[in-house]
């Protein structure tokens, strides 16, 4: 049994090193798809297996609080530390969204132990990056 909820959310970045347009500043209208998996005999009395609202009060919490409206940035930037901007949440390596899957996914475990999570970054409407954690039940 999987549930997915999807978060929408903007930011700036770049990718220093990349090869094309992405070495430059720029943004993107992300989509965050989460899903949290568990067994059926996890449903509760009313036979979900978490409250969609419940999820997105908590990752569109961090989400709201650390990546919107702001720039995620590497901490090895030096360009992007000169700059100075106002909102900016480092990341360690370029903040690519293979690495925001992975950051994403970290956080989201860490929200819903109990649970597996899939987390796909979607970076444009055509390119995504999906990371998982599967949790092993005890």
């Amino acid at each position: 049994m999987q549930v997915t909820k999807r978060i929408e959310f903007c930011a700036g970045h770049r990718l220093p090193g990349h090869e094309g347009k992405c070495r430059y500043f720029h943004g993107h209208n992300y989509r965050a798809d989460v899903t949290l998996a568990g067994g059926e005999d996890g449903l509760d009395q009313v036979g979900r297996l978490v409250d969609f609202a419940i999820i997105k009060n908590k990752i569109k919490g961090w989400i709201d609080h650390h990546w919107d409206h702001g720039m995620i940035l590497s901490t090895d930037d030096e360009k992007a530390r000169a700059m100075g901007f106002d909102r900016v949440f480092w990341m360690n390596g370029a903040p690519t969204a293979e690495r925001m899957a992975i950051r994403l996914v970290d956080e989201v475990v860490a929200l819903f132990p109990e649970f597996s999570v899939t987390v796909t970054i979607w970076e444009t409407p055509n390119a995504c990056a999906t990371a998982s954690r599967i949790q092993t039940p005890v």
